[in-house]
């Protein structure tokens, strides 16, 4: 069984003065809240520019060489999916060089592999 709120106890306990609510008088009338219907020249939507989509540029894969210059190389965020066995691995690596005063570094790992895995595919075409 659902319990109801006395509303009208509610309200009559805030206009007689409530130690939460010392200023409450009550619901106001409504022309007072009313507010000025706007002009017509405000009603209409601003123009807003419609973002559009750059286009990547499409690249032959066997065209495109990958030169991983340090200076000119930028951080992009991206989420892959790994496996239990792989972040154990990459989180203890991780902890015993920060130990040993390195890096430590899970994402610096796994950007080296990633370099490691393109020298191996490109060496192999």
């Amino acid at each position: 069984m659902k319990k109801r709120l006395n509303v009208d106890l509610v309200q009559n306990e805030l206009r007689g003065g409530s130690a939460f609510f010392p200023g409450y008088k009550g619901s106001e009338p409504e022309e007072e809240h009313a507010l000025p219907s706007p002009s017509p020249i405000e009603t209409a939507a601003p123009a807003v520019p419609v973002p559009t989509r750059r286009a990547l540029p499409l690249l032959d894969h066997k065209l495109a060489k990958v030169t991983p210059a340090k200076a000119s190389r930028t951080f992009i965020k991206r989420t892959f999916d790994l496996f239990e066995d792989q972040l154990n691995y990459l989180t203890r690596e991780s902890l015993q060089d920060r130990l040993a005063g390195k890096e430590g570094s899970m994402n610096a790992m796994v950007r080296e592999a990633i370099d490691e895995w393109i020298k191996k595919r490109e060496a192999a075409k």
